[in-house]
């Protein structure tokens, strides 16, 4: 039987964004199943919530060696953010999976606010909610003597902004990377050169997300913006 590693999330994952698309083999499962010997099956798609991870990915899980979760960034940044209810359906997938896989890698959410172009208070609010939904996560990794908890936060690469695509949100080629090479490491085995790499110079930041707003962000904004100030607006309310 082929041994597979199966990936569940959302764009973080999938490698796709708002005018954006990293090639199915540089993203971080693929890369990760090669330093593995692994298969990857990813599962997972663009926008997607826990919800959609429990209720259509789930189901399709396979039979595999390692399953990667990395889920959570749209149940922050949309609609009522509710940590405990977030825990609860990490639960539940976590559950899911654990019987179709010899081994769980959940990772706890990257922080895009670093270098977003955001107000002061809203980054705040952004901060606060994702320390919230991670150590959620990290509860849920701590109760399952099988679950290997990957901590973003202390992936020294993905502090740098060549890490990061012109959105800030979603990796890079280097970020996917860095993401591999650190799970890789924590499930003990040694990555492949191809994931032993120096970051890449990027000459101009701000003007790469600058045309990338001009050309992709602001249609992204007007069509859906109004899914994304409601609840930053009723958080800034709560947090004053």
């Amino acid at each position: 039987m082929t041994r597979v590693l199966a990936a569940l999330g959302d764009s973080v994952t999938c490698g796709e964004g708002v005018g954006l698309r990293i090639p199915t083999a540089l993203t971080w499962p693929s890369l990760l199943a090669g330093a593995l010997d692994l298969e990857p099956v990813s599962l997972a798609v663009a926008g997607a919530t826990m919800r959609d991870v429990r209720d259509k990915q789930l189901p399709q899980v396979p039979r595999c060696a390692v399953a990667g979760i990395l889920i959570g960034l749209n149940d922050v940044c949309r609609g009522a953010f509710d940590a405990r209810r977030l825990e609860a359906e990490m639960t539940a997938i976590v559950a899911g999976v654990q019987w179709r896989a010899d081994q769980v890698l959940l990772a706890t959410l990257p922080d895009p606010s670093r270098y977003l172009w955001v107000p002061k208070r809203v980054r705040r609010l952004i901060v606060h909610r994702l320390t919230v939904a991670n150590e959620a996560i990290a509860s849920v990794a701590a109760a399952e003597p099988d679950v290997v908890l990957l901590d973003l936060a202390a992936v020294a690469d993905l502090k740098l902004r060549c890490a990061w695509s012109p959105d800030r949100v979603h990796p890079s080629p280097f970020g996917h990377i860095a993401i591999a090479a650190a799970a890789a490491e924590l499930l003990g085995a040694v990555p492949a050169s191809t994931l032993r790499v120096a970051p890449p110079h990027e000459r101009a930041p701000n003007a790469s997300q600058a045309w990338w707003l001009m050309r992709h962000g602001t249609g992204y904004l007007v069509r859906r913006g109004h899914t994304f100030a409601r609840p930053v607006l009723e958080g800034l309310r709560r947090v004053g």
